[in-house]
């Protein structure tokens, strides 16, 4: 059983995940969400972008460069298309549902299950009616209602970029599909109710990685989320590393066809596993556009 605390499953969603153990350590030397990729012998130039999947509205805010750099590029990468059709919309949801007359509660102890909607009627200000139709959600997708609620009016930065890259008439590339973000969802949720109801520290965490990404601080947001317990190895080897190694050998060649601007979340960037590094590895230079 793969254990995962609350907190992590909030990061799952935010993409800002649990990272690596402190023996695995690796930072990246500048802190930066925008990076310029160049290969020499090559005339394309791309650029890679973290993004948090949803932030308060009130605190979204574009990286300076970030317009130029999307502007001059060809075509915006994310970790999917976001246009996606209603018929795959309602196929996934059905797979984030308890099967009917099911929900977190059965699966969870009853003291537990109390602690954890106290948590989410007096801190998340949720309504019990709406607590009630929520718990019928699979752990990932409450996590995502629970934290939307909490927030208000929020935005997201890949529908923000791609609001313009199509003013620019740029394509949208996805690396996965959706059904592909479903399965690594699905093969970290096997018995994860009884942890994901014991740590109630949402908001706290939420906040905390919100300010260390307003600060572009890949390094601060590794640190925090450096996690040396072995139960979430296998949570940062299925939404992390498994990732980013498919990942790297599309954008390999991709970015020798054309310029690309690559957008993910930022918690696949840093660390020996993360795609900075990869592209590295890979013969790219990749320096930071400072801010």
């Amino acid at each position: 059983m793969i254990k995962i605390p609350f907190k992590n499953w909030l990061v799952a969603f935010t993409s800002l995940c649990a990272l690596n153990t402190p023996s695995q350590a690796q930072t990246v030397a500048n802190s930066s969400l925008l990076w310029k990729i160049e290969k020499n012998g090559n005339p394309h130039v791309s650029y890679l972008f973290g993004t948090i999947h949803m932030i308060p509205a009130n605190q979204y805010f574009v990286p300076t460069g970030l317009k130029d750099a999307l502007k001059v590029s060809e075509a915006l990468v994310l970790e999917m298309d976001i246009d996606i059709p209603l018929r795959e919309q309602m196929e996934l949801m059905a797979t984030m549902v308890y099967p009917t007359g099911k929900s977190l509660q059965d699966f969870v102890e009853p003291a537990d299950f109390e602690l954890f909607k106290t948590y989410c009627l007096q801190n998340l200000q949720i309504s019990e009616s709406k607590f009630q139709r929520y718990i019928r959600l699979k752990p990932t997708a409450l996590s995502a209602v629970l934290l939307k609620e909490a927030l208000g009016k929020t935005k997201a930065f890949e529908k923000e970029l791609s609001k313009m890259a199509k003013k620019h008439k740029q394509p949208i590339i996805g690396l996965e599909t959706l059904k592909e973000q479903a399965s690594f969802l699905d093969s970290i949720e096997v018995d994860a109710e009884k942890e994901f109801v014991k740590d109630t520290t949402m908001l706290t965490s939420y906040y905390a990685m919100v300010e260390l990404y307003k600060q572009q601080d890949l390094n601060g947001l590794y640190k925090m989320m450096i996690n040396s317990e072995a139960e979430n190895e296998s949570f940062e080897r299925i939404l992390l590393i498994s990732r980013n190694l498919n990942w790297i050998e599309k954008l390999d060649d991709m970015l020798l066809q054309q310029n690309l601007f690559v957008a993910v979340g930022a918690g696949h960037l840093p660390s020996e596993n993360g795609l900075i590094e990869l592209l590295r590895q890979k013969g790219f230079t990749v320096s930071p556009v400072i801010q």
